[in-house]
């Protein structure tokens, strides 16, 4: 069994998902329990299942999924992070997220905007006519540059660097890096 197992890990978010915005108190045994056996395969011995529960809910902590509080942490600091002492935990907004199909409030808050200046459009056409591409898609796309800016050509930049990757790719390098810059 591998200890970080993707599925499990699905599974235990789900259920804090149907349980949110609650959290689990892992003091009720029953519910404890429950989150546990999610990790316990095999007739594996409680207290192995246990520690890969506790990893896993420390894995998903550090990656923002979930939240977990630990007895006594306000009194020493040192509590934090010990497995011995986790009491709760809670999935966060980005845990929700995570199980959203269309990535939730995040996806839609954490769009960025890229601003492409007159220069970078001079760089893109001087790329395009020092790439290895053939004559005719090198007037494709310097007239789309002419024509319809930056978006319609890093589009089309994008789909030849997938399929062509190795030789334009590494003219975009040279071009990038070359002192002209």
């Amino acid at each position: 069994m591998q200890k970080f197992d993707r599925k499990m890990q699905r599974i235990l978010l789900e259920k804090m998902y149907e349980l949110s915005p609650n959290e689990v108190d892992l003091s009720n045994i029953n519910k404890y329990s429950e989150l546990v056996h999610i990790f316990s395969v095999n007739e594996m011995p409680i207290d192995d299942a246990c520690r890969i529960f506790k990893a896993n809910v420390m894995y998903l902590e550090q990656h923002g999924l979930l939240e977990s509080y630990y007895t006594h942490e306000q009194e020493n600091p040192l509590f934090r992070w010990n497995p011995e002492k986790l009491s709760k935990i809670r999935i966060t907004s980005k845990g929700i997220d995570f199980l959203l199909t269309d990535g939730g409030l995040g996806a839609i808050l954490g769009v960025k905007t890229i601003k492409i200046h007159n220069e970078t459009l001079d760089k893109f056409a001087e790329i395009i006519q020092n790439s290895d591409l053939e004559p005719e898609e090198k007037q494709t796309l310097s007239n789309l540059i002419r024509e319809k800016g930056t978006e319609a050509v890093i589009g089309l930049l994008v789909d030849k660097i997938a399929n062509n990757g190795g030789t334009f790719m590494s003219t975009i390098l040279r071009l990038l890096i070359s002192p002209a810059m």
